[in-house]
């Protein structure tokens, strides 16, 4: 009876022994692991560098698995740059309005860099307006043809004509036409934006043909616009050995803001040399050029100070 009572005594003390040992070696694991996560924020010395060390991170890799995550990423990558430029026409906004309140006086010249924001702004919204114009005629065409021929074959040939002929009939006019608006001061909705409004050089409000006339060369600037952001990717990549301590989306960024810089410059260059052509300007509308001019439809001449 008495071994068997001993026995027992050192089968319960390895046990609690062997208990002990796992409970060690689970801490142990634990603190590896958090010690991994925590110094998984600095790169591996054998990994290139990166500005966006957060997602090489085990939480963010983690994260990275859950599809709501994903969706909200997705959904902030997509928008990242129409978020940005919206923050900042706010802040600039908000600093014009504070030093109206205050009494300053504003220049009645428009720098190029605002004049191709603005121009930027239009294209955009002749890009949209035209995409989602087409696609409405072109789904609704398609769904006449399909009930009547009781097929789908002809979807896609509807479909292309739309974007080829809507798309193009609508950003096109409203490319050449925006600055015959009737919203106030006859202006498009990017120098809305960024308030400045067009005029002939006496103080007139522009007519069709002037407005005609001013924005035609904006198509010679969306042109220009392309081929140098395209030549600008092909020179820089040819340089893509120097650059390795760049990831592929942060060379992608570095793309896109100098195109973004280069595609403003070249709008706002074609929509002054619009402005020569067709002997017209603009002027801020918080100057005194503008308030002398009044916010009247009116097509009578008004004398104006001298304006850029």
């Amino acid at each position: 009876m008495q071994p068997l009572i001993g026995l027992e005594s050192q089968r319960a003390l390895r046990e609690e022994e062997l208990q002990g040992l796992i409970s060690e070696i689970e801490g142990e694991l634990e603190d590896a692991r958090s010690e991994e996560i925590f110094h998984s924020f600095d790169t591996v010395g054998t990994a290139p560098f990166t500005l966006w060390r957060l997602r090489d991170n085990q939480l963010y890799r983690s994260l990275e698995e859950n599809e709501a995550f994903k969706s909200v990423k997705q959904t902030v990558i997509d928008l990242y740059g129409v978020l940005l430029f919206g923050l900042l026409w706010f802040v600039w906004s908000g600093l014009r309005r504070d030093r109206a309140r205050k009494g300053k006086t504003f220049a009645a010249r428009v720098g190029l860099f605002r004049l191709g924001l603005a121009s930027l702004v239009d294209v955009s919204v002749a890009f949209i307006v035209g995409s989602i114009v087409a696609l409405a005629i072109g789904a609704s065409g398609a769904l006449v043809l399909a009930i009547g021929l009781d097929t789908f074959q002809f979807t896609d040939d509807v479909m292309g004509v739309s974007f080829a002929l809507v798309f193009a009939t609508i950003a096109v006019a409203y490319l050449l036409l925006r600055d015959v608006m009737h919203f106030r001061y006859r202006r498009s909705f990017g120098k809305i934006l960024f308030e400045f409004r067009p005029i002939d050089t006496d103080g007139a409000p522009l007519g069709r043909g002037a407005s005609v006339r001013r924005n035609w060369m904006t198509f010679i600037g969306i042109v220009l616009a392309m081929l140098v952001v395209l030549l600008s990717i092909g020179i820089l990549s040819m340089f893509e050995d120097k650059m390795r301590f760049w990831n592929t989306r942060e060379q992608l960024y570095l793309f896109l803001v100098i195109g973004f810089f280069e595609s403003v410059l070249l709008l706002g260059l074609f929509e002054k040399l619009g402005g020569r052509w067709s002997r017209t300007t603009v002027v801020d509308t918080r100057s005194a050029e503008s308030a002398c001019i009044g916010a009247t439809e009116s097509t009578k001449p008004v004398p104006l100070p001298a304006s850029s």
